[in-house]
């Protein structure tokens, strides 16, 4: 059987060429003698050099056509555009929040092969601190991990020597061979040499951005001096764009690193440092790393001849991946907004596929005359996809632009975490992002119309007449409403949870009233022996409460109502997780705290250093659960190695910050156990703030040399509160961005509807139907899918509630009555959004109507 190879080429010609294509190559082969084989392949040459001319030339028409389409309904399609620049709005600030957490690789070499230590509890708690035995022992006693570098604690420098000139730098301080473990090379400069370590000169490497920002990119900030209280660092390089350090920076803001030689950052052989990073050597799998690590452990353990000190214990050490480990703690988190995002895009998209639904209703005659005219489907369908694609785009444009116009803005109600690691609007990734969100939303919303668009009745189409709509409702069009009011009850499910979780976190009772209360610390004091760091501390006391505007003074080993670790446990009984605390008399009172029961201590007490204590409720429900608090006072708390002690009061739990887990804390005279003193805390009069130059002016006089500084008890709470502020914000951002779009979808529909039942509304009011009646007949079909699609979102927002019950705080993720509220809020909304078309309708005059049918 014989194979015609030029009329299987010939498939491949548009139609109109084929016959005049084989004609030519048929007179041309026996001109020069040529077979089958030669003609095919010229067949095939030929096709594609037609298919993509007149493809190029199609596209080309399609597109101007769309553009002439667009410009021609430019209301629609700004209305259009601006409605979908909500949705591709809100995606792209989230994915320029989240980039660098979940979806970019750790700026660093072959980041899978980098490690993370961590000292943990059985429960699964990680300390901040890490045994730097480990860390100095490991490079030469390890196989399988190289050596060990650290960064975490924050520095602040000045550009200059007069204080205050220009905003000073924060700085992470980081270990000499922190760049080379990670194998990242400075984008300026130079890395930390040896003679830098020997000589242990302060070295700064400046961030990209602070060298950008800071510096104005001069390049000759290499050399330049920093300076801080009492010494300088010298800037010696600039890190690569993008680079972030390998832990959590303190801060919203981050300039660069330091190497400044106190203690960890050289890793000596004791005390802690901060959790490290290594690298695994070649052929190491992290497996055997944590086996050789915690072997190492035990043999440092072992080979100790002194009780470890706090945070130097070798006992509970794990190793794990640096880049899934990195931000675990917030990728949950991070998804969540992720999600919510989406939501918003989705129903972005199916608005402006109702939106281009109803107007491809108005077009249905422009459709049958192009398909009568010989346009494929495939054709119809693409000009629609031309047509979203221009309204996308236009959103997408209108979204960066905003996103860039109000970038600080954003930053300014985003957390720390996503602040530090926010990407630039114009970026290209971000960028690339809107594109091709654009892109799929307008496949997605364009192809749908087209498609119905595509199978139009030609023919009854064209016999309707020019100006008039096929009678019928909007096919399509109801199960888009469902699906926005589904999505949109989600996002107001989610922002009601969301607010009242921040309620509860901000309403939360602290045990201690914050206004007017401040810290107040002296840095770089001079070392002194516990008993004269006591003495000298009481003195500090006595003259600070003499201070005009000062109503109380509260001293303590540990500043209960920061966020600072006790410098004791509870008791020598390891089993009691908490801490124990040295105070002053009338220290709760001070502090705006009161008894549950029993007294504070008495100055007698504390002087002679008195076996009495005070417990706060965490601490009864541990020692004495059986027990009511007010039933505590006059028992005696035997403790290990000492001598029992007189419980003489009992406090409420004192949060170092909203939304804390109170822990048992035990309150015991100040000087009990003689340590070092510093912090203390001050009550000052109603809107009177203390003086910094006096306070100053005494600790220099009782103490020595002494920089004080003064931070109201507020602020540290403040922060605590930026994630719960923050999803409380956004989610209430997407459930209003939610609102908007349900109300634009349900208007249209409404409006359509509207539109094509004139003559059968005309009819109804001739026949004697009453305004009323036909606005409540509209009303009724028109939020039937609102219905629906409420139904739908509050079951999915019941499914959704176990993955979200962990970001609510103090709040039942499936509460009835925040289902409740959603439900309401989606129809009041919907009601509002059909009420207007129902109105226009409900007021046709039947008379001019007749007259036109």
């Amino acid at each position: 059987m014989r194979i015609d190879l030029v009329g299987v080429a010939l498939h491949l010609v548009p139609p109109s060429w084929r016959a005049t294509v084989r004609q030519d190559l048929d007179d041309e082969a026996r001109a020069q003698g040529r077979g089958q084989i030669w003609r095919g392949a010229q067949v095939v040459r030929i096709a594609i050099g037609l298919r993509w001319t007149t493809a190029g030339e199609g596209a080309m028409f399609d597109l101007r056509s769309a553009f002439r389409s667009v410009w021609r309904a430019r209301w629609f399609s700004a209305g259009a555009a601006v409605t979908f620049a909500l949705g591709i709005g809100v995606n792209t600030a989230v994915f320029s929040s989240v980039d660098r957490i979940l979806f970019r690789s750790l700026p660093y070499e072959q980041p899978d092969e980098l490690v993370l230590l961590r000292r943990c509890n059985p429960d699964g708690f990680c300390a901040g601190s890490f045994p730097a035995a480990i860390a100095f022992h490991g490079g030469r006693r390890l196989q399988t991990v190289g050596e060990m570098a650290a960064a975490g604690l924050s520095s602040t420098l000045r550009q200059t020597q007069v204080p205050g000139e220009l905003p000073p730098l924060t700085l992470t301080g980081a270990s000499a061979n922190l760049l080379r473990v990670l194998g990242v090379r400075p984008f300026l400069g130079r890395d930390v040499s040896d003679e830098d370590v020997r000589e242990r000169q302060m070295v700064v490497l400046l961030s990209y951005d602070a060298w950008q920002q800071r510096f104005g990119a001069a390049p000759d900030v290499i050399g330049r001096t920093l300076w801080s209280s009492g010494s300088t660092a010298t800037v010696i390089g600039v890190l690569p764009r993008g680079f972030f350090p390998p832990g959590w920076v303190s801060g919203p803001t981050w300039h660069g690193l330091i190497v400044e030689h106190r203690g960890w950052s050289t890793i000596q052989p004791a005390g802690a440092i901060n959790p490290p990073v290594a690298r695994l050597r070649p052929g190491a799998t992290l497996e055997a790393a944590r086996a050789e690590v915690t072997a190492l452990a035990a043999a440092l353990e072992a080979e100790q001849t002194t009780p470890p000190r706090p945070g130097t214990q070798l006992a509970g050490v794990r190793v794990d991946g640096l880049e899934r480990e990195l931000f675990s703690r917030w990728r949950d988190y991070a998804w969540l907004v992720v999600a919510a995002a989406g939501l918003v895009l989705l129903m972005a998209c199916a608005n402006l596929a109702g939106l281009l639904l109803a107007r491809g209703r108005s077009r249905e005659r422009d459709a049958a005359l192009r398909t009568a005219l010989g346009a494929s489907a495939a054709r119809i369908i693409g000009t629609s996809i031309a047509e979203t694609a221009l309204i996308c785009l236009a959103g997408a444009g209108i979204a960066v632009l905003v996103l860039v116009w109000t970038s600080q803005a954003i930053a300014a109600v985003l957390p720390p975490l996503f602040r530090q690691y926010m990407t630039d609007a114009i970026d290209p990734r971000v960028l690339l992002f809107a594109l091709a969100a654009a892109f799929v939303c307008a496949v997605v919303a364009g192809a749908w119309p087209g498609a119905r668009a595509a199978r139009l009745d030609v023919v009854g189409v064209l016999q309707q007449g020019a100006g008039r709509w096929k009678r019928g409702r909007l096919r399509g069009g109801r199960s888009l409403l469902a699906l926005e009011t589904a999505l949109g009850v989600l996002l107001v499910v989610g922002a009601a949870g969301a607010v009242r979780s921040l309620a509860n976190y901000a309403g939360e009772d602290l045990g201690f009233e914050p206004a007017d209360l401040y810290r107040v610390a002296a840095g770089a004091t001079p070392r002194l022996a516990p008993a004269e760091s006591l003495a000298r501390y009481e003195q500090v006391l006595d003259a600070v409460l003499a201070h005009p505007g000062v109503i109380a003074v509260a001293g303590s080993d540990s500043v209960v109502t920061s966020p600072a670790t006790p410098m004791r446990g509870f008791s020598s009984d390891r089993t009691i997780r908490g801490g124990r605390y040295e105070i002053t008399s009338g220290y709760f009172g001070a502090i705006g705290s009161r008894l549950i029961s029993g007294r504070e201590f008495t100055e007698d007490e504390v002087r002679s250093r008195a076996a009495v204590g005070i417990v706060d409720l965490a601490a009864v429900r541990t020692l004495w659960p059986d027990r009511h608090p007010t039933e505590v006072p006059g028992l005696q708390l035997p403790i290990a190695n000492e001598s029992p002690r007189l419980i003489v009061g009992v406090v409420p739990n004192l949060l170092e910050y909203y939304g804390a887990t109170p822990t048992p804390s035990l309150y015991v005279p100040l000087g009990a156990d003689p340590s070092a003193y510093g912090p203390l805390l001050i009550r000052m009069a109603p809107g009177v703030v203390p003086s910094a130059a006096a306070l100053q002016q005494t600790a220099v006089g009782i103490i020595g040399q002494a920089a004080v500084t003064i931070t109201p008890a507020t602020e540290g709470m403040d922060v605590m509160l930026a994630d719960p502020r923050f999803r409380a914000v956004l989610l209430a951002l997407f459930a209003v961005c939610a609102l908007v779009l349900a109300a634009a979808g349900l208007y249209a529909l409404a409006s359509f509807e509207a539109a094509t039942r004139r003559s059968e509304i005309g009819v109804r009011l001739a026949l004697g139907a009453s305004a009323r009646r036909l606005r409540r007949l509209i009303l009724g079909e028109t939020l039937r899918p609102v219905l629906l699609g409420s139904i739908v979102g509050l079951v999915a927002a019941y499914w959704a509630a176990s993955f979200v019950q962990a970001f609510w705080y103090q709040v039942d993720a499936r509460d009835p009555w925040t289902f409740a509220l959603a439900a309401i809020v989606l129809g009041a909304t919907a009601l509002v959004a059909a009420w207007l078309p129902a109105r226009r309708a409900a007021r046709t005059d039947p008379a001019i109507v007749l007259r036109s049918t």
